[in-house]
């Protein structure tokens, strides 16, 4: 180069120091390079350590490491050009000399000028790849630590999550097995409770029952001792006989109202008596011997007992019977009638003998309660229930304006006014018959106990029977309807079999169905078919599907105002032979049956508007009366064993009654 040839400057392969492709593969890393490089292996092994370890290093020192080798290569590019030129220049003007290896790479000639080169190229080399050792291996050490650092905190909080899962498992189980045993213990609490609850109502039934049979043997000893008594006085005045063999009995004791006539008998063919003898009042053939209890008549035979309910002498309701012993008792039993007759005189008991402790227990219970005059007049009127009266007349004449259109004021104030009679007849009476049975003997707001006169009592429910029927046979003959003077003649005469006597169906626990006939389809009905109108083509209005379900809601209400005025009154009932359907079921099921009655009425009147017979507007009106019927129900299931308390559900059940029949009306005048 110094030389000013143009030849090519670079060398032949011959006069390279050591294979040329050795070298080339060796530097290959640190970029293009010159073949002519005299460079000691010592530093090709440190470009390899170099590269080596650059491949190594991670990916944030790759960035730096790259930079520094890039200014280390070129570097080493500018010193490695000027040693080459160097050479070149010193080979062309030197001669050339046989160079002698000494197996350690050095020549006698260029020991010195190499190790200087390899020096000067040798030492910063090492000490930026020292440097760069020590910043990669405190960074890796750094990053480390770091790593270690974070996967013990990960470790750590798996640890920590692991033992909180184990923990809330275990107190979920243990949780879990504590509430079975809880729900085990409280199911157990409960059966017991349940339990403690039946034995209780069976302690009370068992009690009542015991009570009862109190009652009954208390009532035959009454009976047996008036006997008794009876018995001594005929035996005392056995021997006051006249000639005849006819025993005298003193002044007095042959009066009585109820039937003298059995002292006349002559029963064993008795010289100076009627041949006639005491014979059946049912068969008219056998001989008496049966004392009839409550009424204590000797008038039926062993054989007519078993078939006869009434007494046939004062057709009074039959509890019980006593087989009477033959003999001189029987020889006396006229005069023992005759007495018997007198004590009920005096005495002013036209029924049956209750029993003593009963009598008692009322008696001390009405002088204990100081009762205010105008409220046993309120409770002798009894003015709520003659919404019994007002409610089927006011459906329908609804159910007669939806068909017709039509409002008749006269008739239906006619009509109205005969149904309160006819409901003053049936206060009356009952009254009168349940004071002839000895029921009401007690009872103070009872108007023959108020008044003081049974025959006073009596004649005017007559007096209302007949102004009654007198106006309602007058509507029926303006309507010229006969159809509706049959309903109203079946439904009076479902009110008289149901209290007068012989009938008396009452005392049988027939009352229910016979107010539902009586008050349902006949009344109903009936005042409907008045209510149509006057004119021909009006007098034959069809009994429709409308009216006849209007009708039989009407007849279910007031059943259950009649069945729930037996509530207080049960074992009064049952004292006087008078088995309504409480005094069978008893006072728990009766509230039991009165809960589900309420529930079946709205159930037939929910079936009735989905069928379409009622009409929507009846439907919904009548459902707004729901929660008076749940409050009557709850009310008669609380209070059934309180007699003081219970006398207010029949009032609950009126409330039931007048709502449910004024909602039934107003749907029905809506739907026209």
């Amino acid at each position: 180069m110094l030389g000013g040839n143009n030849e090519n400057p670079l060398p032949q392969d011959s006069q390279f120091q050591y294979q040329t492709n050795t070298s080339l593969n060796q530097l290959h890393l640190l970029g293009t390079m010159r073949a002519g490089c005299t460079i000691d292996p010592i530093n090709y092994f440190a470009n390899d350590n170099l590269a080596t370890m650059s491949r190594n290093n991670s990916k944030r020192a790759r960035e730096t490491e790259t930079n520094h080798s890039i200014q280390r290569q070129q570097k080493l590019q500018s010193s490695l050009d000027y040693n080459y030129n160097n050479n070149s220049v010193a080979q062309d003007e030197a001669p050339k000399q046989n160079l002698v290896s000494t197996g350690l790479r050095l020549s006698y000639d260029n020991d010195e000028r190499n190790s200087c080169a390899n020096g000067s190229i040798t030492t910063p080399m090492f000490q930026s790849l020292g440097d760069t050792i020590r910043l990669d291996l405190d960074r890796q050490k750094e990053e480390l630590d770091q790593f270690l650092k974070f996967q013990g905190n990960q470790l750590a909080k798996g640890v920590r999550d692991i033992k909180q899962r184990h923990v809330t498992s275990f107190v979920t189980a243990l949780e879990k097995d504590v509430s079975m045993k809880l729900q085990e213990k409280d199911q157990e609490i409960e059966n017991m409770k349940k339990k403690n609850r039946e034995l209780v109502e069976k302690i009370k039934k068992v009690a009542v029952e015991s009570q009862n049979w109190h009652y009954r043997a208390k009532y035959n000893e009454s009976v047996v001792n008036a006997l008794k008594v009876n018995l001594q006085q005929v035996m005392s005045h056995g021997n006051n006989t006249n000639p005849g063999g006819v025993l005298a009995v003193e002044e007095g004791y042959g009066d009585s109202e109820i039937d003298d006539e059995a002292a006349s008998y002559n029963y064993m063919n008795i010289p100076g008596m009627p041949n006639t003898g005491m014979r059946c009042k049912s068969c008219n053939v056998k001989e008496v011997s049966v004392l009839l209890v409550p009424c204590r008549h000797l008038s039926l035979c062993k054989d007519c007992d078993v078939f006869t309910g009434f007494c046939p002498v004062c057709q009074s309701f039959k509890t019980s019977s006593v087989q009477l012993p033959r003999g001189d008792l029987i020889t006396r039993l006229p005069v023992l009638e005759n007495l018997n007759a007198k004590r009920k005189r005096n005495l002013r008991v036209g029924g049956p003998i209750v029993c003593k402790s009963y009598q008692e227990d009322t008696e001390k219970l009405y002088q204990e309660e100081e009762i205010p005059k105008a409220k046993l007049i309120w409770r002798a009127i009894k003015l709520p229930i003659y919404s019994v009266a007002l409610v089927p007349l006011t459906v329908a004449a609804s159910a007669a304006y939806l068909e017709t259109g039509l409002v008749l004021v006269r008739r239906y104030a006619t009509l109205m006014l005969s149904s309160v009679l006819i409901i003053t007849w049936l206060n009356l009476s009952n009254d009168v018959y349940d004071f002839d049975t000895g029921a009401d003997k007690n009872k103070r707001e009872s108007v023959v106990n108020m008044v003081g006169s049974r025959a006073g009592t009596f004649a005017a429910a007559i007096t209302t029977l007949v102004l009654g029927v007198s106006g309602l046979i007058w509507i029926s003959w303006t309507a010229s309807n006969i159809r509706a003077i049959l309903l109203l003649a079946s439904a009076i005469l479902c009110g008289y079999v149901y209290q007068c006597p012989p009938f008396r169906l009452s005392y049988q626990g027939l009352g229910e169905p016979l107010c539902f006939a009586a008050f349902g389809p006949f009344a109903t009905t009936a005042f409907y078919l008045l209510l149509g109108g006057g004119s021909s083509e009006m007098r034959h209005l069809p009994l429709s599907t409308r009216v006849l379900s209007s009708s039989l809601l009407v007849g279910f209400t007031t059943s259950l105002i009649l069945f729930c005025s037996h509530f207080h009154q049960v074992e009064g009932d049952l004292a006087v032979g008078k088995f309504s359907p409480l005094v069978r079921l008893g006072t728990e099921k009766g509230a039991f049956v009165v809960r589900w009655a309420i529930r079946l009425l709205y159930l037939m009147l929910l079936v009735l508007g989905l069928t379409k017979i009622l009409p929507v507007t009846c439907t919904l009106l009548c459902f707004l009366t729901l929660p008076v019927g749940n409050l009557g129900s709850s009310y008669v299931e609380k209070y059934h064993k309180e007699n003081e308390k219970i006398f207010m559900a029949k009032y609950y059940c009126v409330r039931l009654h007048a709502l449910f029949g004024a909602a039934l009306s107003l749907g029905l005048v809506i739907a026209r």
